[in-house]
């Protein structure tokens, strides 16, 4: 449409934006996991790969959404290099 702003540029903030927020989440979720003596080794086991997908995120009404690593699986991994630390 004629005249209409370009939103383009604010599209690219807020994924921007999102972006920052989903690496504070998952530095906070990370640091719990480390805090948990363990928790970073069984949520390691469990979300394993399964064919390209997590074989725990992929069951049920989630199954082949959820490509592998999933999300918990590398927050664990960051949890136990801070382990290791």
């Amino acid at each position: 449409m004629p005249g209409a702003p370009d939103r383009a540029p604010l599209a690219g903030l807020s994924r921007l934006a999102g972006l920052a927020e989903y690496g504070r989440v998952m530095t906070e979720l990370a640091a719990l996991i480390a805090r948990d003596p363990g928790m970073a080794e069984r949520l390691i086991r469990e979300h394993s790969n399964q064919d390209g997908h997590c074989r725990v995120c992929s069951s049920g009404g989630q199954s082949g959404r959820y490509a592998w690593p999933c999300s918990i699986r590398r927050a664990a991994e960051t949890a136990q290099d801070r382990i290791r630390r």
